[in-house]
């Protein structure tokens, strides 16, 4: 289940993108593989995240994050989208979250 965000990100900040992994039943599981993809305020693929720059907090608990920071220099706010892909025993599972990311003029 993904942590959503509420609130707006200012270009240039971070954002703690953040994941608790389980399976049907529930139970927290550690993948073989994370992948995560951002998509700017326009559709436009902006970063790729994989498992060496993906955090955990702790052995087994299946809470995996990452501290993202918006790119200063991107003109496309608006809603962007964090798509994690997480396999185990090579059965992806796709899941996303949208957060809004603002530019403040003249900055």
């Amino acid at each position: 289940m993904i942590e959503q965000y509420s609130g707006v990100i200012l270009m240039g900040n971070t954002i703690r993108l953040k994941n608790t992994i389980t399976d049907i039943d529930g139970n927290p599981y550690t993948p073989d593989t994370l992948e995560i993809k951002i998509y700017d305020g326009k559709g436009v693929l902006v970063n790729t995240i994989e498992n060496s720059n993906i955090q955990s907090e702790g052995t087994g608990t299946g809470i995996y994050y990452v501290d993202y920071i918006v790119v200063a220099d991107n003109n496309n706010p608006g809603k962007w989208r964090a798509v994690w892909t997480v396999s185990k025993d090579t059965k992806p599972n796709v899941d996303y979250i949208e957060f809004e990311v603002i530019k403040v003029l003249g900055v």
